[in-house]
C-alpha cells in the first residue's frame, strides 16, 4: 500500500471510508469525478487502481501522478470515450448539479459494460431533514443563501429514493445501499449505525451499468 498523502477532505465524515468499503475487491481503471484536492484517489491502492480525475477547479487538486481533467459539470459532457472505466467514484457532487439526469447518462456512457458507479449524495429522508422540513419547507444542508452561487457551489438538487429509481432507470442496478454513519445533529451524537434510512446521514450507494 502506497503511503496516504493528507489532504484537504471535502466530503461528510465517513464518507470516504463508507466508499473505500464499497470498493473492496475492485480493480481497474478508475475515474473520481469531482475529485477536489485528490484526497479520496489518494487513500486508494494505486496497485489496483489506475486513477484519472476531473475537477471543476482543477488547479486545487495535488496528485502529481494523476492525471486530472478540468470539467464544469452542468455542461454535461464528460471529456472521455465511451466505455473508457471500470469504475467511476462520484462523491457528494450529484446534489450540486443542475442536471443529474444527463450526468448519470454521462456515467453510463463512459463505464465499461457491468462497471461500478460510487454514488454519494445527501440523505433528504432522515428524520432530522424531514422535521426540518415540516417547519421551514427546506431539507437539511439545502437551500441556505450561498447554494446559490455560480459554478454549482452549494446544494441545489435534493435527491430522493424515487428518484435515485429514475436517475438509473434501464442503466444502472443496485448492489448496495449504506450510509456514512448516523449523526444526531441536535445532540451531536453519532451511533455505529449505517443501513438505516431514517437515521443516516449520506447515502452511499454501488451501483453497476446494465
Amino acid at each position: 500500500m502506497e503511503k496516504r498523502i493528507k489532504l484537504p477532505v471535502r466530503a461528510a465524515p465517513g464518507v470516504h471510508e463508507t466508499a473505500r468499503e464499497l470498493l473492496k475487491g475492485e480493480r481497474g481503471k478508475i475515474l473520481d469525478i469531482a475529485a477536489g484536492s485528490g484526497a479520496f484517489l489518494s487513500s486508494l491502492n494505486k496497485e489496483h487502481f489506475e486513477r484519472k480525475a476531473c475537477e471543476l477547479f482543477s488547479k486545487k487538486f495535488k496528485l502529481k501522478d494523476v492525471p486530472c481533467c478540468s470539467v464544469y459539470l452542468n455542461e454535461g459532457i464528460l471529456p472521455y470515450e465511451n466505455n473508457s472505466f471500470d469504475l467511476v467514484t462520484a462523491i457528494e457532487i450529484i446534489e450540486h448539479i443542475e442536471n443529474p439526469y444527463q450526468f448519470i447518462r454521462e456515467v453510463h456512457r463512459v463505464l465499461k459494460p457491468r462497471g461500478k458507479l460510487v454514488l454519494t449524495t445527501p440523505n433528504v429522508t432522515n428524520w432530522y431533514s424531514r422535521l426540518l422540513y415540516l417547519f421551514s419547507l427546506k431539507f437539511a444542508n439545502f437551500f441556505d443563501k450561498e447554494d446559490y452561487l455560480d459554478l454549482g457551489a452549494g446544494h441545489i438538487t435534493p435527491i430522493f429514493p424515487a428518484t435515485i429509481k429514475m436517475l438509473i432507470k434501464d442503466k444502472f442496478k443496485i448492489i448496495n445501499i449504506i450510509y456514512n454513519r448516523t449523526h444526531i445533529p441536535i445532540l451531536n451524537i453519532n451511533l455505529p449505525i449505517k443501513r438505516c434510512r431514517l437515521l443516516g446521514e449520506i447515502t452511499i450507494l454501488k451501483l453497476e451499468k446494465i
